[in-house]
């Protein structure tokens, strides 16, 4: 969201939904009002023949932490549980794992735990929903290296009716630096 005085590593300026996922402000994009997203944008950009893509972070947003919210099973369009559990948005943030150039704004998730990987899955599928061809992935590679969340994320674009081309956003340094990265990565 913009505001006034706010800067990249604000806290508290985004626009969640009640799984935590992030919206596009309504006042800048009037088009996403009522839940729509980005899909509006996307059928326009599509409809004079571009690809629409978007630049996310990695996990979850601090404010969904801090509001904690629901996780999004997006098999049963509930509330994710297991064993009769329900899982919530402070169960499933990494307060110690924050992107650290945007700290305040974004955290990993437990990517062993279930929770943390239906909160993924929800998040890439609503960008399927909303018609994004291609995701920037930051905050996961290079000296913030998260294989788990960039194998989840995978897994879950791979499960998705439409195809979604997944970039990590290598800085040239850590390729540089650690050749071996990209390797893993690929598998």
């Amino acid at each position: 969201r913009k505001v006034e005085g706010a800067y990249s590593n604000s806290l508290g300026f985004d626009v969640i939904d009640t799984w935590g996922r992030p919206l596009p402000d309504p006042q800048r994009w009037p088009s996403s009002k009522g839940g729509k997203g980005f899909k509006n944008v996307a059928d326009a950009v599509h409809k004079i023949g571009f690809k629409f893509g978007i630049h996310v972070m990695r996990g979850i947003s601090t404010q969904a932490v801090n509001a904690n919210t629901l996780v999004l099973d997006v098999i049963t369009g509930g509330q994710y549980n297991d064993s009769e559990r329900h899982w919530q948005a402070k169960e499933n943030g990494l307060k110690e794992r924050a992107c650290p150039w945007m700290s305040q704004g974004f955290m990993a998730v437990y990517t062993d735990k279930g929770a943390g990987r239906a909160f993924l899955t929800s998040l890439y599928h609503q960008y399927a929903e909303w018609g994004v061809d291609f995701v920037k992935h930051d905050c996961v590679f290079g000296d913030d290296l998260d294989t788990s969340e960039i194998l989840i994320v995978s897994e879950a674009l791979q499960r998705i009716s439409r195809p979604i081309v997944y970039s990590l956003s290598p800085h040239l340094e850590h390729t540089l630096r650690q050749p071996w990265l990209p390797k893993l990565v690929a598998g």
